[in-house]
């Protein structure tokens, strides 16, 4: 089964709402396994680097193997942040500002609970603070 296929789990930097307009009627695990999958292969091909780090972060501590060994591996090789120079700018604003909104979540109040938006999961806040720790802009 997996844990894709509840309505409880969310994705970080989703809100509920949003999660749910992604879902496919057609969705079990396998299949938005190979969707994350393809996703994956298309944005590294297609995205800028800072665009791309918050996915590749987030699916790089994906439950799934074969999602979260993609994500580490194009990690490496597209943004090698753990680099004396990394080949991301992690001085971009915006990408600081990604990075903060996926870490923290929702910040400000929300009025309805399904447009909030949920810290992300502790792994990922431990990456992300990798990211951080680098960057004069973060501090």
């Amino acid at each position: 089964q997996g844990p894709y296929n509840t309505r409880a789990v969310v994705s970080p930097g989703l809100s509920p709402e949003l999660m749910g307009s992604l879902r496919c009627q057609d969705e079990d695990y396998d299949n938005t396994v190979r969707r994350k999958v393809r996703m994956l292969k298309f944005l590294a091909r297609e995205a800028e680097a800072e665009l791309l780090l918050p996915v590749l972060l987030a699916a790089s501590e994906d439950p799934n193997e074969s999602v979260s060994s993609l994500g580490e591996s194009l990690l490496r090789k597209r943004a090698a942040i753990s680099n004396v120079k990394p080949l991301v700018d992690l001085e971009d604003k915006g990408l600081i500002d990604r990075l903060f909104g996926l870490f923290h979540g929702s910040i400000q109040a929300v009025s309805e609970a399904s447009k909030k938006v949920e810290p992300a999961s502790l792994g990922l806040r431990v990456r992300i603070l990798g990211c951080f720790i680098r960057s004069l802009r973060a501090a």
